[in-house]
């Protein structure tokens, strides 16, 4: 999306997902303690968030009950990583995240509707910490930020901040993909869900198929056509927009030249290889990466073509939903 308003740059930029890009571990009688944060979205925009003068907001990955606990964390990340904590308590964690998020719009989102599973109080719950994401931005926000909301644990919030900050520049970029209209449209909360995302001034999807099953939703839920990707809503021109999205190369490079810890490892695995070419995979633990069906596949290669016995290896890096490789 354009950060240009009236030919000035904006002075800041508002990151919003729902995890931030470093974590809080929290051990029973020790101090909260910080690591960077696995997965793809952190490490898409983090090169953008240490670029720009920015300020992350979102869940630091732990319930946080007493108040001084909660200020030491609050400084320490605004501090250290320019980043706002968004706090959750351990039921909105397992009614929003465990329940809404992961058992009903993961699987819808990925097509998967027998694993469907929607409930009312986890709704509500869903509803209430998008309310609190954007009580915390509209406490954040000066005025001259464009705010970029990422994925559909924050389906709503587009549109809750426009009824507070109405002139403000909004971005949203959904990192899944989206699903034909047909099966979006079982979900008893789609109206709000698409009403919630048109909040943006920018939609942003990682491929043309799946901005044109949201378009499609849009007109088969709320009779709304586009004209070349653009919506006419609410009395504004919503842009829809194909903008793929992936892992900036650059600092792995700077280690593979800068770091002796990983020109070790790079030696070393160079050694274990030798020859054979390498197949490389690195993925979450969810059904949705496919990677049985990679490993079926490897097998199938390995079957059909002799010829590569001992001449190809394939290594899998796998990483759970806490993070742990």
């Amino acid at each position: 999306m354009s950060y240009e308003n009236n030919g000035a740059t904006p002075s800041r930029l508002l990151l919003v997902s729902n995890r931030l890009p470093v974590t809080m571990h929290h051990e029973a009688g020790a101090d909260p303690a910080l690591a960077r944060s696995a997965g793809g979205l952190a490490t898409a925009l983090a090169r953008l968030h240490a670029e720009r003068d920015s300020l992350w907001i979102g869940w630091p990955g732990a319930a946080v009950r007493s108040a001084a606990p909660r200020q030491r964390l609050e400084r320490q990340l605004r501090d250290d990583y320019r980043c706002v904590p968004v706090f959750l308590s351990a039921q909105d964690i397992q009614r929003y995240y465990d329940g809404v998020c992961n058992r009903a719009l993961w699987h819808l989102l990925h097509f998967v509707q027998a694993q469907v599973r929607y409930d009312e109080a986890e709704w509500e719950a869903y509803v209430q910490a998008n309310r609190r994401f954007c009580e915390v931005i509209v406490r954040e926000a000066r005025g001259d930020e464009c705010i970029w909301v990422h994925d559909y644990h924050l389906f709503l919030l587009p549109a809750m901040l426009r009824t507070h900050l109405t002139e403000a520049r909004i971005g949203f970029f959904l990192h899944t993909p989206f699903p034909p209209p047909e099966l979006f449209r079982i979900l008893p909360c789609r109206d709000a869900l698409l009403e919630g995302i048109l909040g943006a001034d920018v939609i942003g999807f990682q491929t043309f198929g799946y901005r044109q099953n949201f378009l499609g939703a849009a007109y088969r839920v709320l009779g709304l056509e586009a004209t070349t990707g653009v919506l006419a809503y609410a009395g504004r021109q919503v842009v829809s927009g194909i903008y793929p999205i992936s892992v900036d190369p650059a600092p792995f490079l700077e280690a593979l030249q800068a770091d002796p810890a990983t020109a070790t490892e790079l030696r070393q695995l160079e050694e274990s290889v030798g020859s054979r070419k390498l197949l490389l995979g690195m993925d979450r633990l969810d059904y949705s990466k496919g990677i049985p069906e990679r490993l079926r596949a490897y097998q199938w290669f390995l079957a059909e073509h002799p010829e590569w016995h001992e001449q190809v290896s394939l290594l899998q890096v796998s990483v759970d939903c806490l993070g742990v490789t």
